[in-house]
């Protein structure tokens, strides 16, 4: 898994897409990664938007602590999904 290119494949994505990334993620640095999976996605689809969530860590858990989601983590989800399944 570490080896793996995601980038070629998200290219080829050409459905509503969301990246998702906890702005505290010990593994996935958001800075370094957010705009190179939003650039990629936007190849295929024009609906790609873009979420760091604030204080989240790398399963949108509060940062430091196990179980359960960062404040607002699922109601933006929800949000999100409820706009392109309401049409």
């Amino acid at each position: 898994i570490m080896d793996h290119e995601p980038l070629p494949v998200l290219e080829l994505v050409a459905c509503p897409g969301l990246a998702v990334f906890g702005e505290k993620d010990p593994f996935v640095d958001p800075a370094e990664n957010a705009g190179r999976m939003e650039a990629a996605l936007r190849t295929s689809s024009r609906d790609v938007s873009l979420m760091i969530v604030p204080g989240a860590g790398h399963c949108l858990e509060p940062a430091g602590e196990t179980g359960g989601f960062a404040e607002g983590a699922l109601a933006a989800l929800d949000a999100w999904i409820e706009v392109r399944t309401s049409r």
